[in-house]
């Protein structure tokens, strides 16, 4: 067998723990490094000690900050929350919202910001390479997924998709979409300069939200199609975390066909799952979810309907999720619609047939988020009317109605931000957040719309833009294009970015002067090619007093200085006096 890297013969030979067989071989000087746990990123906590510095050594940030007492008791003071930065929470004064300069709706924002005393900074972390919806965030901060160096797609084998959600399976290109990979160079910069650390298992920040259970606890809801990216990637050696050997064969059996899996599919499921509890939490938090109550597991996995989990739930804080409900969906047009009618008739069979495709879906998130911790909210928070792919289905007549309410970002202590214009005209749309308003307003939580309504001050023109179409397009909103952390840690970034501009100016100095080398040492050798081809003419007495030196110079340069000699041989021999001999120069 040859090296996969190289043609050299290999002398390793690895075999896919995921497809047996599946093979790749690699010569001595490609052979992989061993598989351990993987390097891990500094955290990015506040000392608490100086506020608005931060020296990446503390495990706590030290600020007063309220969370939810026993039931029927009063809130009471923490001044020690681990993890706040992970959690999908802005706290005023600590938290820093990061968004690429060009962002849409970043004028709101900034406005936003000055009112409810957060922090936007203009950093384009897309441009570096980066788990776009948001940079994916563990328990010691953000992690870029960076390719290991075993080969890809894992071989030509098709797995079936998660059975209790999408049907039929999903295409590897589909899976893997929105999930970028880190460059080197790139990737470098991150590491050193910020301190981010890398993840070669293929999820996106969109599938992983990081919510603060009724209990207080941080935890990781985790969407199941992240499972099946990384099924399709192999890029974890040759030993699987979790064998038949740990279940018996007929243990395995009974679990398998229980979670509707053959037994090899349901191993696979399983180490999925571990692989990722590696990723988002440390060893030995990883170690203790085996034996962990469900209460008290850090990390979680739902079932979802939508690619990304961001858009389908929404974490409000306090132990609560607002969860897209279908029947609430089919409420809310059976609200607005009160006569039959054509659109009413259209709206209503294809929210059913969502409903019966995805009902059981939500119902199943639904129970397992419960069963972690959580109260869940149910809410017609979007309004999809045909999914393929777990994507949208942009081929509908009603798109104008779409709006999604879920894609945003909890506001401590009881506020929640969301993409919407308040001046919006659709009655559907209109109605639809009312009553998203006053459902989160039961449960004590503020909605802050953001749209063209936010007035931008200082008799600055008011900023238009669409946010529902903007939504529809990109299947995303406010969450996806932003990423939270510490606003001391953020001041990081001006001097990163600085210094990443001075590389690229230096880069593209260096790049033109190599062009412009090249360039001169091109015209060089041309010159010296005409002057060779000049003299050779000479040598073979075929120059003469009035040539067109001109036309024989480009003739040469195009590099038909064989036919040059050969017309010029022919009508010498001819004895063609030496305007007959340039005007077929010319003509040549």
């Amino acid at each position: 067998m040859k090296c996969s890297k190289c043609l050299n013969d290999a002398t390793l030979i690895v075999t896919s723990a995921i497809f047996p067989g599946l093979r790749w071989g690699y010569c001595d000087a490609h052979k992989p490094p061993p598989k351990g746990f993987a390097p891990r990123p500094r955290p990015l906590t506040d000392t608490g000690r100086r506020p608005g510095e931060w020296d990446g050594t503390a495990k706590t940030l030290s600020f007063p900050c309220i969370v939810p007492g026993p039931e029927g008791k009063p809130l009471k003071a923490l001044w020690a929350l681990q993890d706040w930065h992970i959690e999908d929470m802005v706290y005023p004064k600590h938290t820093a919202m990061v968004m690429a300069s060009g962002c849409d709706f970043l004028p709101w924002m900034k406005r936003l910001a000055s009112k409810h005393d957060f922090t936007v900074c203009e950093f384009s972390f897309e441009s570096l390479g980066w788990n776009r919806d948001p940079v994916l965030r563990t328990l010691h901060g953000p992690s870029l997924f960076h390719e290991a160096d075993s080969p890809g797609m894992g071989g030509k084998r098709v797995l079936k998709a998660n059975a209790k959600s999408q049907s039929p399976a999903l295409v590897p290109d589909v899976m893997f979409n929105g999930i970028r990979c880190a460059p080197d160079v790139r990737k470098l910069v991150l590491e050193e300069e910020l301190g981010f650390g890398t993840h070669d298992i293929p999820v996106a920040g969109g599938n992983v939200i990081a919510a603060r259970s009724k209990d207080n606890q941080l935890k990781f809801i985790v969407g199941e199609l992240g499972l099946y990216s990384t099924w399709h990637l192999e890029a974890f050696g040759s030993k699987l975390d979790i064998t038949q050997a740990q279940y018996g064969k007929a243990a395995l059996a009974q679990r398998a066909a229980k979670a509707g899996y053959d037994p090899e599919q349901y191993l696979l499921w399983k180490n999925a799952k571990e692989r990722i509890r590696k990723i988002l939490l440390d060893r030995t938090t990883a170690e203790q979810e085996w034996s962990a109550t469900t209460q008290k597991k850090r990390v979680l996995f739902v079932p979802q309907w939508a690619y990304h989990i961001d858009v389908q739930m929404l974490y409000v804080g306090h132990g609560r999720i607002a969860l897209h409900s279908f029947q609430k969906q089919l409420e809310l047009v059976q609200s607005l619609y009160l006569k039959a009618s054509a659109e009413k008739t259209r709206l209503l069979d294809a929210i059913s047939a969502l409903q019966t495709a995805y009902g059981p879906v939500t119902a199943r998130a639904k129970e397992i988020l419960v069963k972690h911790g959580f109260e869940v909210i149910d809410v017609a928070g979007s309004f999809p009317l045909k999914v393929a792919n777990g994507h949208l289905d942009q081929n509908v007549p009603d798109s104008r109605l779409y709006f999604n309410f879920l894609n945003g970002l909890a506001l401590f202590p009881n506020k929640v931000m969301v993409l919407h214009n308040v001046d919006q005209e659709h009655q559907l749309i209109e109605l639809a957040y009312e009553l998203f308003q006053e459902q989160l307003g039961e449960a004590g939580i503020e909605v802050v719309p953001i749209g063209s309504h936010v007035s931008l001050g200082g008799g600055a023109r008011p900023h238009r833009f669409d946010v529902n179409d903007f939504m529809y397009r990109q299947g995303g909103g406010l969450r996806c294009k932003t990423t939270t952390l510490p606003t001391s840690y953020v001041d990081k970034l001006q001097p990163v970015t600085e210094e990443l501009k001075r590389k690229a100016l230096e880069a593209a100095r260096i790049q033109r002067e190599m062009r412009e080398q090249a360039q001169r040492e091109a015209q060089l050798e041309k010159n010296a090619l005409v002057t060779n081809a000049l003299e050779e003419l000479k040598t073979l007495g075929l120059w003469y007093d009035d040539i067109d030196v001109a036309s024989v110079t480009t003739i040469i340069k195009q590099g038909h200085l064989k036919d040059v000699i050969k017309a010029l041989t022919t009508l010498k021999e001819e004895g063609a006096p030496s305007d007959v001999m340039n005007e077929a120069l010319e003509g040549m």
